[in-house]
């Protein structure tokens, strides 16, 4: 699966020309016998698949954060919310993650991080500070 020179890749081509339909590129279905990938996309959209997989990196993202404030590596929440901005490109309208999870609430995070966990696995198990912050319903800024 050399891709486009064999007309053998992730994509179906036709004498090195990708194949298109409505515009995009169509998949070589026959790719899913070499990789394993969830296909539960039947009954959804595009849009609703990249929804679920933004939600996910923000998720495993906010997650990373709060381990390493829980672990000493980031001093205050507010160095990690300009790193993440100035350094990561964090959205600046939402102000870090740190101000992200407050706004949130720590109690819908650590939900959503754990159902992701059960979905995808423990890569998304929450941070220890995340779970003690949420049942003292407390905020990293008051």
């Amino acid at each position: 699966r050399l891709g486009k020179k064999v007309s053998k890749g992730f994509y179906r081509y036709e004498n090195g020309i990708s194949v298109l339909e409505d515009g995009e590129k169509v998949v070589d279905e026959e790719i899913y016998t070499y990789i394993k990938i969830s296909q539960k996309k039947e009954n959804m959209t595009r849009r609703q698949r990249a929804d679920q997989i933004s939600k996910r990196l923000l998720c495993a993202f906010i997650n990373e954060a709060a381990f390493c404030f829980e672990e000493g590596i980031l001093r205050d929440t507010k160095s990690g919310d300009l790193g993440a901005v100035f350094g990561l490109g964090f959205p600046p309208f939402e102000g870090g993650p740190f101000r992200y999870m407050d706004r949130r609430g720590l109690k819908s995070i650590v939900e959503e991080l754990q159902g992701l966990a059960t979905t995808h696995g423990k890569r998304f198990a929450p941070a220890q500070i995340l779970i003690d912050m949420a049942i003292g319903e407390q905020k990293f800024y008051e």
